[in-house]
């Protein structure tokens, strides 16, 4: 029963920490900066052409576009960790109480079949909150889509 507690409150604790101590944000300012400046570029497409200012409205953009390429693949890479911290509980899980109740099966104070049992169920436990997590990874990301949606149609 306390493994089954245990395992999926370690990822929700492990989402905690990681969105405390790494602070990994969005792009929205910068996104919001890039659309700006490709907006006031495309406004003064003359007079950049007429005073050859082509390369430096280039390079404007491309360092608009590389800070929003590293918040972006920042958060991809959290993410993606998370993933694997959450799937690694499993095998973790199994092995702590492997190691810590293989002296009782060996003494004969836990029958065999509950060990294995507590194993199995270890196992199934991660799996289900892996899967569980992924689905309100999932849920999550949609939300400023749905935000967006809303705020347009009540314009």
């Amino acid at each position: 029963v306390s493994y089954a507690l245990a395992i999926p409150a370690l990822v929700i604790v492990w989402d905690l920490f990681r969105d405390k101590c790494f602070k990994v944000a969005g792009a929205h300012a910068e996104k919001a900066d890039l659309a700006s400046f490709t907006y006031e570029a495309c406004e003064e497409a003359e007079l950049i052409d007429s005073f050859l200012l082509r390369p430096q409205a280039n390079a404007g953009f491309s360092k608009r576009a590389d800070a929003i390429r590293t918040k972006v693949l920042s958060k991809a890479a959290s993410n993606l960790n998370t993933f694997f911290v959450a799937k690694w509980l499993g095998p973790l899980a199994v092995g702590s109480y492997m190691l810590w109740h293989a002296n009782e099966v060996f003494a004969g104070e836990l029958l065999l079949g509950r060990f294995l049992g507590t194993v199995a169920m270890i196992k199934k436990i991660t799996k289900d909150s892996v899967r569980l997590h992924g689905a309100f990874f999932d849920i999550v990301s949609t939300l400023p889509a749905l935000r967006n949606t809303t705020i347009m149609l009540n314009k």
